[in-house]
């Protein structure tokens, strides 16, 4: 087996025919599937390479990386020749005008593949192909329809197919930016967030390392907020500020104070921005932008909202990233 993966790098034409026989006498042989995904890609066979993805799919639902890898695929916007001539256009110009501004990811055989929601940028596709513009998105909007079809297919098929929620979060994500309408994305989103925030309570009964514990409770704090459970973000602010010491804790003090206003609490939110007043020290409030004593009070809030709206950026960033 291991001559065979060797010979097959060196001429993956040859190699994945003899390791597809080999797949088709043990066809759950996970090593056997990558490995004929690999050559496939390395043969830029896109349309092979995404079956085979799928068959490793079915074999490790767990695999975040090739799960997101396939979703890429078809989540591609592809523009063919056969499409471009068909509205009067000339091949040769807009693939020059598309490489020019760095839209290509791929070529293959008079296609190129172009990023997931590429049909989004209008503007940019209009300043490009000016009068031209309308007729090559009446192209990238079809294709892009295409794209989206394929992946909420794919995505939808997935989840039913696997009842683990933390699975199937991945595969939830991949639907989120094909949502049509901002309700049907926010009902998605607050999904998410409960998902989320289920994997890490889970984790947290087991999780050790200092750092990763503090990741973890500031990323759920900001779930909880997100979900309008803020008793609960607020029980998280507090094992950071156990954790960290009052004078590492001005962030904590001020998300305390305004999950406490949400609850309609206007002495505890009076007392922990207090707190944070009292934590602010000049180093802190030069290194992190906060007005010096001498401003108004609504005005030192008014800075620790925007430092606050900061933090929870950067917890949904750490939220939506594996898929």
């Amino acid at each position: 087996m291991a001559l065979i993966l060797v010979e097959g790098k060196n001429n993956p034409q040859q190699g994945v025919v003899y390791l597809e026989k080999a797949f088709s006498l043990d066809d759950k042989n996970l090593e056997l599937c990558e490995s004929i995904a690999s050559l496939y890609k390395q043969l830029g066979d896109r349309n092979k390479l995404i079956a085979w993805y799928k068959k490793i799919m079915a074999l490790n639902p767990a695999d975040e990386f090739v799960f997101e890898l396939l979703v890429q695929l078809l989540g591609e916007e592809i523009v063919t020749k056969q499409q471009v001539e068909s509205v009067g256009l000339v091949w040769e110009d807009v693939l020059a005008k598309s490489r020019k501004n760095n839209w290509v990811k791929n070529e293959f055989e008079g296609q190129v593949f172009l990023e997931r929601n590429f049909y989004s940028r209008k503007e940019r596709i209009s300043e490009a192909f000016g009068a031209d513009a309308q007729k090559v998105l009446s192209i990238l909007k079809e294709s892009h329809e295409q794209a989206k079809q394929e992946t909420l297919a794919y995505c939808n098929d997935f989840i039913s197919k696997n009842s683990d929620e933390f699975v199937q979060f991945k595969a939830l994500s991949g639907l989120l930016c094909y949502m049509d309408s901002r309700q049907e994305r926010r009902e998605l989103q607050a999904r998410l967030n409960l998902i989320e925030i289920r994997r890490l309570e889970q984790e947290s009964l087991t999780e050790t390392d200092p750092e990763m514990v503090i990741l973890n409770l500031k990323i759920l704090a900001g779930d909880y907020r997100k979900s309008g459970d803020y008793k609960k973000a607020c029980e998280c602010y507090e094992k950071l500020v156990e954790l960290n010491g009052d004078n590492q804790s001005y962030l904590e003090f001020r998300n305390i104070a305004y999950c406490y206003k949400a609850l309609g609490d206007k002495k505890n939110e009076k007392l922990y921005h207090e707190r944070a007043d009292a934590v602010s020290t000049p180093d802190y409030k030069a290194k992190h932008g906060i007005p010096s004593d001498n401003k108004g009070s609504s005005e030192r809030k008014k800075a620790a909202s925007k430092d606050d709206e900061f933090l929870i950026r950067i917890d949904l960033d750490g939220n939506i990233t594996n898929t």
